[in-house]
């Protein structure tokens, strides 16, 4: 036979800890209250309180704040005046609603300027009078024809000269018998020639440095009289910029006048609208008498008795014991699994939660069932078996407990 099973300890009853529990929240919960109610004086009051108590237990306080006589006169002085104000503003209803009621209108104001707009900029300098710059075509013609008008006023005086000298020569070999077109002639008229292209080439090479200098010059004088001429257009262009920004400026800041009146006239406009409602809102305001002021009281807070926690502690004292056993006896019977799968361990003491699940061959229940230690598994009843199979079921194994053997079944 196997040791007897040892008996679970009861659980503590759940309803009746609550109820202990609840009753001493209640016990913890009163005397707080107590030590915490205390009553305050000082030379503006005091302050007391009151204990009534409820069917369930419970403390129903209710606090009582009382004047200084002369602080409850002034209390009442304040009471007479506000209510005086109260029914002062109550007599200005009517001029409220008269001035609310009137539709607010900005029409006499001036009309809000939301643009300005003076003249147009000038982004470019007039040209039509800027005398025009000689260039490239212009300026090779222009620079020949001051070649041209050099040479011809300097070929002017030599032509009738080299012509005068030229009639003095030939006077001269025909007086001195020389014969025109012989040797003496042609070398004489030749070197006279000679003279005369040289004296003429000097006087074209002296056009054309003296035509390019003039051109020069009056390329200068030219250049000069377009950047004066420039300078006024530009001048004229930048004045009338600024004369334009000016105008600008002073458009805009008529325009700022100009809402900055609207502006002000709608403020004006609004606050006599509103002028009634606020004086109607001072009537309704005014001072009042401060309360007594009391000092914080340090407050108590014991914790309540934990009664849950006790009995629980308890109860888990008790369960200690019967699960040392419980242990013991587990540790005993887990050498029955030491034959083997050939023999098992089936007593039914040792299952729990039995269920018949289908018929064993040899016309026995099958069971689906748990092990007091918590393991699950699926066999017969030993005690079921050793009826109509008795050698099949071993029943003198050291634990007391007895074990089938399924290769026998």
């Amino acid at each position: 036979m196997g040791k007897k099973e040892p008996k679970q300890p009861p659980a503590p009853d759940p309803v009746a800890v609550a109820a202990a529990q609840t009753k001493s929240n209640i016990e913890t919960a009163n005397a707080n209250a107590h030590l915490n109610r205390i009553d305050q004086y000082n030379p503006w009051g005091s302050q007391v309180y009151n204990e009534t108590k409820n069917p369930d237990g419970t403390t129903k306080w209710s606090q009582t704040t009382t004047l200084d006589p002369a602080q409850q006169k002034l209390l009442d002085s304040s009471n007479r005046i506000s209510q005086s104000m109260s029914d002062l503003g109550e007599s200005q209803l009517g001029r409220v609603g008269d001035s609310m009621s009137q539709q607010l209108t900005y029409d006499r104001l001036p009309n809000q300027v939301n643009s300005v707009s003076y003249g147009k900029i000038q982004d470019d300098v007039n040209m039509a009078g800027v005398p025009k710059l000689i260039g490239g075509a212009d300026l090779t013609k222009d620079l020949q024809t001051q070649r041209d008008a050099l040479y011809k006023q300097q070929s002017a005086f030599m032509d009738p000269q080299w012509k005068q000298d030229q009639g003095d020569l030939e006077n001269k070999l025909v007086q001195q018998g020389v014969m025109q077109n012989s040797d003496a002639w042609n070398r004489a008229i030749g070197d006279f020639s000679r003279n005369k292209e040289f004296a003429y080439n000097n006087a074209r090479q002296s056009a054309i440095t003296g035509g390019g200098a003039e051109q020069s010059r009056l390329f200068g004088i030219g250049l000069a009289s377009n950047q004066n001429a420039y300078s006024q257009a530009l001048n004229n262009a930048q004045f009338h910029n600024t004369a334009q920004a000016q105008g600008f400026g002073q458009a805009m800041s008529n325009a700022n006048l100009t809402n900055q009146g609207r502006s002000q006239g709608i403020n004006e406009a609004n606050y006599l609208r509103q002028q009634p409602l606020n004086e109607l809102n001072a009537l309704r305001t005014g001072s009042q008498v401060t309360a007594p002021q009391f000092g914080q009281t340090q407050q108590t807070n014991q914790a309540g008795t934990d009664v849950s926690g006790i009995t629980q502690q308890g109860y888990q004292n008790s369960l200690n014991p019967y699960n040392a056993q419980i242990a013991q006896n587990n540790a005993m019977t887990s050498g029955l699994f030491g034959l083997g799968a050939a023999a098992l361990i089936s007593d039914r003491r040792l299952k729990r939660d039995i269920r018949q699940i289908g018929m064993h061959p040899v016309g026995i229940p099958l069971y689906s069932y748990n092990y007091v230690w918590g393991e699950p598994g699926v066999g017969v009843m030993a005690d079921e078996l050793e009826k109509v199979r008795p050698n099949a079921v071993l029943s003198h194994h050291p634990s007391g407990y007895k074990m089938v053997n399924y290769e026998a079944i």
